[in-house]
């Protein structure tokens, strides 16, 4: 098939889709909406190395602005089919997008409210918005989806697909069965507590069972807790989060992976999991589960309670040809319904029966007044603006247009005071004002340690006297695929041999160690003599990056932890004083203080513009305290730190 579809929205099962669609001929191309730096998004990373292109903008403040951007670009690239995936304004674009004669292919990945309400709103409920298809994970919310909407004309089950597993999981035999679960840590819908209280019980009640629990997610420390109640003496842990390229390579260590969902779609890491031979060990979840776990020849359905989940577990790991039988039939279940070949083909027939359906392609309208569907009827990702602020949004759009979201340097590198960045403006602005303020300092051979994205390299990338700059980061952070860094470092040791820089920078990274002074040590052994280093850490800023938001530092402990490390005395200084602390407080007040939808669609935008004037005065007024005394406040410090020795 020849033709382009834009997609909207980045999704991990996209990886091998999109890949695979455009080896079949297809134009894929993405529009994605960010929260933060696209850099951290390891999905847009991964499609643009396979040269799929990809049109991002920062996630906008309402959702009429986000249905502007979207039409706009449909305007200026119309394709032949769009599919919204899991994009609310996607969704909201429909009439626009469809009286441009450009079908619309809704995408119901799950049974839970969120797409229930996508099944109501955009296939029943309002004709305008009715989407041309749906396609569903599996044939349960097919079936769900045909009940709940006939009035659209095409419904079809395509799943996602699993990656190509790097190996195939063998027989516990006579060594240890393993058990993996894989996913969210939340309760709900995962019910975390039970499944480690489970796992615990195995493995302490089956001689050779262990167990990993990797994932993430808001409720990671109920499962800490629970596991240290639980766990004491027995062979589980959490492993924390799973790159999902190295997932391939890690699941065929394991023989079992489970799944207490109160409900699912078609969960794509139980896919992963039998693919490679794992043994599904599930509750009957209401969902795509039963379709893939045939009890007896795919997999072991259990009640959602401990004694039975031990049980099984017991009669595998007690009957290694029972295991052999199930693990056989899981690989052969996926191979047969959910081969990246056979997802990829029903892809491509539906878009070659949608292409051309609905007439000859007209230029996208950008209508002056949207009339979208009632606020409410989704129950999320749904920020409506206030009849004030929709005015200002379309004639901001139609005057000048939007442009495109930077790589996330220009945040760092040129912050503005504007209502939606209030809240950072000051401490971006500190941290900023010093480095540039240092910058003759830091020379030679520049190593960034916890650099992220290194929003700061442009700094040094342009001067002379920067010989090298090189990033250091942990493995499986957010930017190891979308800006990987030179050197991986495990949080403890850096990589690089004594005396092999003659820089370093630690930006906003030591309230992050679980042993700064070592980290410092660190960085004074792999500075040459005389080398400098300039490190920012906050003082007023919320708790953030939890559960690793570890420590807040006054300038004695600072001062402490630089000279243990065996720096001379160094140059503390503050990032700002008491009207920075009030700007930055009130910023974040008026930016943070609640997520309900009240607050964030009517009074957020108008007192955040209200606002931003008085931080950007609050910011030029603020002189930080050249010393510290009582009752001084500080919003952050900043240190520079020179190792003792002759240059060379």
């Amino acid at each position: 098939m020849t033709g382009r579809i834009m997609w909207g929205g980045p999704n991990a099962g996209l990886r091998r889709l999109l890949p695979d669609l455009k080896a079949r001929g297809v134009d894929v191309r993405v529009l994605s909406l960010m929260f933060d730096n696209p850099l951290q998004c390891p999905t847009l990373a991964y499609l643009r190395r396979q040269s799929i292109p990809c049109t991002i903008t920062h996630y906008h403040g309402t959702t009429e602005e986000r249905v502007r951007w979207l039409l706009a670009m449909l305007r200026k690239d119309p394709p032949d089919v769009f599919v919204p995936n899991l994009m609310v304004a996607a969704y909201f674009a429909t009439p626009w997008v469809r009286g441009a004669n450009i079908p619309c292919v809704g995408v119901i990945r799950s049974s839970d409210r969120f797409h229930l309400e996508f099944i109501e709103t955009f296939g029943n409920g309002f004709p305008e918005f009715r989407q041309d298809a749906f396609v569903c994970v599996s044939e349960f919310m097919r079936a769900k989806t045909r009940e709940m909407a006939p009035q659209v004309p095409i419904v079809r089950q395509i799943g996602s697909s699993p990656g190509t597993p790097s190996g195939v999981a063998k027989a516990p035999g006579k060594g240890s069965l393993h058990m993996a679960y894989l996913g969210q840590i939340v309760e709900h819908p995962k019910n975390i507590s039970t499944v480690i209280r489970a796992f615990c019980r195995a493995a302490r009640e089956v001689p050779g069972v262990a167990g990993t629990i990797y994932g993430h997610g808001k409720d990671w420390d109920l499962a800490r807790r629970t596991l240290a109640e639980n766990g004491q003496d027995v062979p589980v842990s959490l492993a924390g989060r799973v790159d999902s390229e190295k997932l391939a390579a890690m699941l065929h260590n394991h023989h079992t992976i489970t799944l207490f969902s109160d409900y699912e779609g078609l969960p794509l890491a139980l896919l992963e999991g039998m693919s490679a031979g794992l043994v599904p060990v599930c509750t009957p979840t209401e969902s795509g589960i039963p379709e893939l776990v045939l009890p007896g020849k795919t997999g072991i359905m259990v009640e959602n309670s401990e004694d039975a989940f031990v049980a099984a577990i017991r009669h595998l790991r007690e009957n290694p040809e029972t295991w052999e039988r199930l693990s056989r039939g899981a690989r052969e279940r996926i191979a047969a319904l959910y081969s990246r070949e056979a997802c990829a083909e029903k892809w491509v027939q539906l878009l070659s029966e949608l292409k051309g359906s609905l007439g000859k392609i007209k230029r996208v309208a950008i209508p002056t007044r949207l009339n979208l569907p009632p606020a409410g009827c989704i129950c999320r990702e749904d920020d409506r603006a206030s009849t004030v602020q929709a005015f200002g949004i379309a004639a901001r759009s139609w005057v000048g247009g939007y442009r495109p979201m930077d790589d996330g340097t220009r945040r760092f590198l040129s912050p503005r005071c504007v209502p939606g960045n209030i809240d950072r403006y000051i401490n971006r602005r500190a941290i900023l004002r010093v480095l540039k303020a240092n910058l003759p300092m830091l020379s030679g051979r520049v190593l960034d340690v916890g650099a992220g994205y290194a929003p700061y390299r442009p700094l040094f990338q342009e001067r002379p006297e920067v010989i090298d700059y090189r990033t250091v980061d942990m493995a499986g952070g957010l930017y190891e695929h979308s800006a990987p860094p030179d050197f991986v470092w495990d949080g403890r040791s850096l990589p690089l041999e004594n005396e092999s820089a003659d820089s370093v920078i630690l930006t906003e990274v030591i309230e992050h160690c679980d042993a700064p002074g070592d980290l410092i040590a660190e960085c004074h052994r792999v500075l040459s003599p005389a080398g400098m280093l300039f490190l920012t850490v906050p003082f007023l800023w919320p708790l953030h990056d939890v559960p690793y938001d570890a420590y807040r530092y006054t300038p004695w402990t600072l001062e402490r932890l630089l000279c243990e490390a065996g720096f001379q005395v160094p140059k503390i200084n503050a990032l700002g004083g008491y009207e920075a602390a009030l700007g930055q407080m009130l910023g974040l007040f008026l930016r943070r203080r609640s997520r309900r939808p009240m607050y964030t669609r009517w009074i957020r935008p108008v007192v955040s513009m209200l606002a931003a004037p008085i931080i950007a005065l609050l910011a030029r007024l603020d002189h930080p305290p050249q010393e510290f005394r009582e009752g001084q406040m500080v919003t952050g410090l900043w240190a520079l730190a020179e190792k003792a020795g002759d240059a060379p």
